[in-house]
């Protein structure tokens, strides 16, 4: 009796018809609005209860999460498989169970993938913040960097004399040689020029002049070939003697204006591979271009040659210095260079046009 007059009461909320209880009803099958009588189960009723119910569908997940189902869309990769493969259990939270319980109900990324680089770093959600979207590129943020304080760095929200940690995980090689070989790379940290998004490449030209006008970043490369260690200087065969003259003006001078044939030879050609090497004239031109005889006499070849730069015999009053002007000249410019940079100054075509007047 009580569970036929809670249908009834129900009924009568939804449709507003007059029955036996004198419940107002309307619209209601006439087995309940007739002497409301509660319908009777027979085969179509039971048989809506017999049917399997089929697993849900990401389509029918969407219909609600549907946020989530266009992120999987869009960007969802790998991941882009039946929902209920990764939430085994679903809809069982509620605000009671707290922040524990929706932890324990949300899967772990560790069921499938272990700790996949490694006990160091063990919260995958750090980095990988959207499992929903893991083509979309890793925010290069503050729990990814591992910076947590201390002195920043100008403009680059990172501490001085920092690598990130993090980054280590995947690129061991790279912090290594960063530490074991420091510059001014090592001091501003990985997110200083990998920033914004994890896997993003900039440009040398972002931070750094060039050295003359016309220099692009791929000219960079041509000398510092590993931005992770960029004082460590080598070279092709291909390298433009323009590109040495900007800091070697006056020995470029010199070969430009030569009237003998090293005034067609690459820079590269005898300083060749290494940054700082210094060929012996025998390189190219054998241990006696002039015989045994006269090398005996002036075994070095700068005695008469005055400079490998314009090697024309000149006149030269002290035949045994071979201190000449130019690399008298050229020393002290270079020294003008170092001291600049040890000042933090950069060699850029700007600061190198005024040291060079």
């Amino acid at each position: 009796m009580r569970g036929k007059l809670k249908a009834l009461i129900l009924c009568s909320a939804l449709m507003g018809a007059t029955t036996a209880y004198g419940v107002t009803l309307t619209n209601c099958p006439p087995s309940l609005t007739n002497g409301g009588n509660l319908p009777k189960i027979g085969p179509e009723e039971k048989a809506l209860f017999t049917k399997p119910v089929k697993p849900l569908k990401p389509a029918d997940c969407g219909a609600c999460h549907y946020s989530i189902y266009k992120a999987m869309q869009k960007e969802g990769g790998r991941h882009r498989f039946n929902c209920t493969i990764c939430h085994e259990r679903f809809h069982e939270w509620s605000p009671k169970k707290g922040v524990k319980g929706w932890e324990e109900e949300m899967p772990k990324c560790t069921r499938c993938h272990g700790l996949y680089h490694g006990p160091s770093l063990p919260d995958c959600m750090k980095c990988h913040t959207d499992p929903h979207a893991i083509k979309k590129p890793m925010l290069v943020t503050t729990p990814f960097t591992g910076y947590v304080g201390g002195k920043k760095y100008p403009g680059t929200g990172q501490p001085e004399n920092f690598v990130a940690k993090n980054c280590k995980v995947c690129h061991g090689p790279i912090y290594d040689l960063m530490q074991e070989k420091p510059t001014k790379h090592t001091q501003i940290g990985c997110a200083a020029c990998h920033h914004s998004t994890h896997g993003y490449i900039p440009q040398c030209l972002e931070c750094h002049l060039p050295h003359s006008p016309e220099q692009t970043n791929n000219d960079c490369f041509a000398c510092h070939h590993n931005p992770h260690y960029p004082v460590n200087i080598t070279y092709g065969k291909n390298i433009p003697n323009s590109q040495c003259a900007t800091c070697h003006s006056y020995v470029a001078h010199n070969l430009e204006t030569s009237q003998t044939k090293h005034r067609e030879v690459a820079c590269v050609a005898c300083h060749h591979n290494k940054h700082g090497f210094i060929p012996r004239c025998q390189d190219c031109h054998g241990e006696y271009p002039h015989g045994k005889a006269i090398a005996e006499k002036y075994p070095n070849c700068l005695t008469c040659h005055i400079t490998p730069h314009d090697p024309a015999c000149k006149d030269n009053p002290k035949p045994d210095d071979v201190l000449k002007a130019e690399f008298a000249k050229e020393k002290a410019l270079l020294k003008k260079l170092k001291a600049f940079r040890a000042k933090g100054g950069k060699l850029n075509y700007i600061n190198l046009e005024k040291i060079t007047k």
